[in-house]
């Protein structure tokens, strides 16, 4: 199944939905290195309640944020009391957050993945040491964007502090001039 095809995220949702597990090819590079294109995971479904910090998900984009399915790492959640849960992934290889998704286009979480090599034994995702890699793995993804995010910040103060005249450069706080 291409799930390059708007039917395929219908398809899963609905095979999902009646509580069977999916198994699919990865394509594309987003997930690298721990996920490489033509290895093999399970997905099943998961409750929003199930959904933790570094889980692998495969989720429905909507129309607006381009409509296509997406298999990514869970970097935040955001959980309020009476209020739809909000989602935050990431692809392991790129150096940005998606946009938020909710709750709803969650379809299913990865339980497994294989390479298709003889000698290789699939990999639960649901083990233990898994879940702590994960974890730490969207953690220093979430470190890593907000250094990047303030270094960029940062970047831009100093190119407008450059192109200030010279006389404007040397205000101490307070409004006192400094010696120029």
């Amino acid at each position: 199944m291409d799930l390059a095809y708007p039917d395929a995220s219908l398809l899963l949702a609905d095979l999902l939905a009646r509580d069977a597990e999916v198994r699919f090819a990865v394509t594309g590079q987003s997930m690298r290195p721990f996920l490489s294109g033509g290895e093999t995971v399970i997905v099943r479904v998961v409750r929003p309640a199930e959904i933790r910090r570094g889980d692998l998900l495969l989720l429905r984009q909507t129309e607006h944020q381009g409509g296509r399915l997406l298999l990514h790492r869970v970097v935040g959640i955001r959980r309020r009391k009476g209020l739809p849960t909000w989602i935050q992934t990431q692809g392991d290889a790129l150096c940005a957050p998606d946009e938020a998704v909710a709750e709803t286009q969650v379809l299913g979480r990865v339980s497994t993945v294989s390479t298709g090599a003889p000698v290789a034994a699939p990999r639960s995702l649901d083990s233990k040491r898994e879940r702590i890699r994960a974890f730490w793995i969207a953690v220093c993804q979430r470190v890593l964007w907000r250094f990047r995010a303030a270094s960029a910040r940062l970047c831009r103060l100093a190119s407008t502090w450059a192109r200030l005249p010279r006389s404007q450069r040397n205000i101490a706080p307070g409004g006192q001039q400094g010696p120029v």
